[in-house]
């Protein structure tokens, strides 16, 4: 399970960094810092959601509370 998580974070990181990157040069000054905090944001989230969702994913009964949990998480 660990490894998991850990693949999905080093993988959202990456992305979550190329994209405020290239949306910061693309924006300008003026709306890097609201890209870079919502970016922290979203990647925090994410991998919270990730995890709830490992948490459950052997057990069927519970797995749609999981996901249905990072999707209010996320909300």
């Amino acid at each position: 399970m660990l490894r998991a998580w850990t693949a999905y974070s080093v993988t959202a990181a990456v992305v979550t960094l190329v994209a405020a990157v290239l949306i910061s040069l693309v924006g300008g000054a003026g709306i890097t810092r609201a890209v870079w905090l919502s970016a922290g944001f979203a990647f925090v989230l994410q991998t919270v959601a990730f995890a709830m969702l490992l948490l459950v994913r052997d057990r069927t009964e519970l797995f749609m509370a999981g996901w249905l949990g990072g999707m209010v998480l996320r909300f």
